[in-house]
């Protein structure tokens, strides 16, 4: 645990912002954003999708481009499976942004940083139904980990993996 505080101190020195639960109005547009994308695909709960985003532990990368916001991607550092891992938590791109690049520039950010704090594992979930964003994380030789539901599984998301290069 040690280690993973001393990367959320990096992170900081990086300028990587922290999303802080008690500064929740200047993170709307996110949520905005997420909520968007993710009712398209399923009936979503503002409340869940909220607890993802905002917390003392989340970080968030963003894309901004002619002072419009394009992509961002929120995560925290844990130990999954005993590995020092960048977990996913939210990972979009405006609509309206879609297919122009914005979702690869954010990944090649996400990768860079992983290896910069020495993580062995980025993780993010994906629902089973958004075979679009299965394929684009299969893309960066994300696979399913073992701990992930299955096909046949009731749970409605799967659980991807990136192993980093040491």
């Amino acid at each position: 645990m040690k280690y993973l505080t001393e990367a959320e101190k990096k992170l900081q020195e990086m300028n990587i912002k922290n999303i802080h639960p008690l500064d929740i109005e200047n993170y709307q547009t996110y949520f905005d954003i997420a909520f968007a994308n993710m009712s398209k695909l399923e009936k979503t709960n503002k409340s869940e999708m909220l607890k993802s985003i905002i917390s003392k532990h989340s970080f968030i990368l963003e894309i901004v481009e002619e002072s419009h916001l394009r992509s961002f991607v929120v995560f925290r550092l844990l130990l999954e499976e005993g590995l020092r891992t960048l977990y996913v938590y939210e990972f979009h791109v405006v609509e309206s942004q879609q297919s122009r690049g914005f979702g690869k520039q954010m990944m090649h950010q996400t990768i860079d940083i992983a290896n910069q704090l020495d993580m062995e594992m980025i993780v993010l979930t994906c629902l089973k139904v958004n075979k679009r964003a299965f394929n684009f994380y299969v893309q960066f030789n994300f696979q399913l980990v073992e701990w992930s539901p299955t096909e046949s599984d009731p749970e409605k998301y799967y659980i991807l993996g990136l192993t980093l290069k040491k």
